[in-house]
């Protein structure tokens, strides 16, 4: 299947990821703030999508630049922003991999499921590093692969025919060399798995007839890994599915 950009997929709905339960899941939120210990610097926010990262850190700190390559979201930001008074968070319209500001910019570089998007994500670590002060953050929350080869393949294609913006899930064991080659020094990851509803998740990028379908059969008859990976189950007479999380914070040295 061949890849549409993501400014294509998003721009027509931007407005379901405001609304979104998992999106706007207050005590992940939290967590994520938690885990950095913001120090009242000025944070960047890499595809925050609706601006929900951008929301909860906006509070504890002087200035969040809340970054992404779709326009439709970040006016849903700037709206968002001024309807809770947040006056210390600004746009910017930029990729991840080519960030506009001079190095040592940010006390942290956050981003929240949307590398997964991202065409280069060693660029986008390595500008992330760049940006960043000597002592500051990096925060990376994304939905991760399967370490068995075959099994991730399977999941790439459920991924990619809901959604031809995608590019790939990395494995954990990828992300953790990826950002220690950066320069980074890890000091958190943690995996979990988190609950989706089949039908919703499939609403939130419009899918429709036949694709809907045929994920559901790939979802239902899945086997092995990959069945052990996203876990269906019917819960309130709905089916339901996981996929995995990978959080990792890491500091600048």
């Amino acid at each position: 299947m061949s890849r549409t950009d993501p400014r294509d997929q998003f721009g027509a709905t931007a407005q379901s990821y405001l609304n979104s339960p998992s999106h706007s899941d207050a005590e992940e939120l939290a967590h994520c703030v938690e885990l950095t210990r913001p120090q009242g610097g000025p944070i960047l926010d890499v595809g925050t999508g609706a601006g929900h990262l951008a929301y909860a850190f906006s509070p504890r700190c002087s200035r969040v630049v809340a970054l992404d390559v779709t326009p439709e979201m970040l006016e849903i930001v700037e709206s968002e922003a001024a309807k809770r008074g947040l006056s210390n968070i600004e746009s910017c319209l930029a990729p991840a991999e080519a960030l506009p500001f001079p190095v040592e910019t940010f006390e942290g570089v956050a981003t929240r499921t949307a590398a997964h998007h991202f065409d280069d994500r060693e660029a986008f670590l390595d500008e992330a590093f760049r940006v960043t002060k000597p002592g500051g953050w990096l925060l990376v929350v994304d939905t991760t692969g399967i370490e068995e080869p075959l099994a991730d393949e399977g999941l790439d294609r459920f991924e990619r025919e809901r959604d031809p913006s995608h590019r790939r899930n990395w494995p954990p064991s990828i992300w953790i060399q990826a950002i220690g080659a950066a320069g980074y020094r890890i000091e958190h990851t943690e995996v979990v798995s988190r609950r989706h509803d089949f039908e919703r998740w499939l609403d939130r990028m419009r899918v429709e007839e036949p694709i809907r379908s045929r994920l559901h059969d790939v979802l239902v008859h899945s086997e092995g890994e990959l069945r052990d990976y996203l876990s269906p189950e019917i819960r309130d007479e709905r089916l339901t599915f996981t996929l995995r999380q990978i959080t990792v914070s890491a500091t600048k040295p």
